[in-house]
């Protein structure tokens, strides 16, 4: 496996995580927004948007 090779998996790897973390936060979001949402699903908003950064910022470093 070339480093290009590599480089363009781990891209892809990443962007398809960014697009299941999506998937995750805006129904949480939704609830949120609309005062439906109990303590632990708050708790897991957080922590789910905290990954979503830390793995778009990856990504950035990564296509720079």
């Amino acid at each position: 496996m070339t480093l290009d090779t590599a480089l363009l998996s781990k891209t892809s790897e990443l962007k398809d995580k960014l697009f299941l973390l999506e998937r995750r936060i805006h129904p949480l979001e939704w609830d949120l927004g609309r005062n439906q949402i109990n303590e632990f699903k708050k708790k897991e908003l957080e922590k789910l948007k905290l990954e979503f950064s830390a793995v778009t910022s990856e990504l950035k470093g990564l296509e720079s």
